[in-house]
């Protein structure tokens, strides 16, 4: 044996040695199962799991009416790009009544214009008499609806009146409005000075509530009862799949500061401050439940 071989021998003695001190105290003869795949590892042939993804938003089906004057459209936080003027009911079937296009009306957001940043907007008037107010619902197809006078509606108030026996406001000056009440530029004594919700200002400065009023759910006349100023406005319309405007909806306006009579009760002059500009984010809406 050399003289180099000795250290050699004594090393390998030595760690035998350090190694049945070890801490490993797995007996020999006893099957240790082999440690699993990293969580990484794909098998051969295997192919790679894909993540869910949300469904594309479908298009959102409308059905509104007011009284007695409204306008509808669609667009973004800053404009609204797309905008149906109508002209103002001249009798009380243009509001209320059955079928749909008569009373109330229906429309469709494209599904590619109804994204999460999306915003439904509607432009109400009135003429100062009898009664006022915007009733509707808003839904996702095939989801469930969201109704006015519920929900994130914020409102804001123009002080513009307009008559209504002509259109109202054209998309142009909605679109000035509509930059005036999201910088919170207007003044408080004759609008509501930017955008409000049914719990107060939403824009820093801003006056007023939205107002949440009579419901739908009556289909017989209830006026003079209290809390009861409208007619009922038609829900199934055998003409349109059977469809109106649900129970569940209420009637919406607006409410000044300091304001203590009923805002759904016009009188001669325009103490609501309209017009107004009523808006709801698409995100608010229920999104489908795709079947399992």
């Amino acid at each position: 044996m050399s003289i180099l071989s000795k250290p050699r021998t004594l090393l390998l003695f030595a760690l035998a040695v350090e190694a049945c001190q070890s801490d490993d105290r797995t007996s020999f003869g006893t099957d240790v199962p082999e440690a699993g795949p990293p969580p990484t590892f794909v098998e051969a042939g295997t192919p790679p799991v894909e993540l869910a993804s949300d469904p594309p938003p479908t298009p959102v089906d409308v059905i509104i009416t007011a009284d007695n004057a409204y306008s509808f459209g669609w667009g973004d936080e800053t404009s609204v790009n797309s905008y149906y003027r109508n002209a103002p009911a001249q009798s009380w079937q243009e509001i209320f009544s059955c079928p749909i296009g008569l009373g109330p009306e229906a429309y469709t957001v494209p599904s590619g214009e109804a994204l999460p940043g999306a915003w439904l907007y509607v432009v109400s008037w009135a003429d100062y008499a009898t009664t006022q107010g915007v009733i509707g619902q808003f839904k996702h197809r095939g989801g469930d609806p969201i109704y006015t006078g519920s929900g994130d509606w914020q409102v804001c108030a123009v002080g513009k009146p307009y008559p209504t026996n002509k259109g109202g406001p054209d998309q142009a000056t909605v679109n000035q409005e509509l930059a005036k009440c999201n910088a919170g530029t207007g003044d408080p004594l004759t609008t509501s000075a930017g955008w409000v919700g049914v719990d107060g200002p939403i824009t820093p400065n801003a006056v007023g509530t939205v107002a949440f009023g009579q419901d739908n759910e009556s289909d017989v006349d209830l006026r003079g009862k209290p809390g009861y100023v409208f007619l009922p406005v038609c829900k199934h319309d055998v003409t349109h799949d059977n469809q109106g405007i649900d129970g569940k909806a209420r009637w919406m306006w607006y409410r000044p500061p300091g304001f203590t009579g009923d805002p759904f009760l016009a009188t001669t002059v325009n103490d609501t401050r309209t017009f107004l500009i009523f808006r709801l984010p698409t995100k608010a809406l229920p999104v489908p439940v795709p079947p399992k």
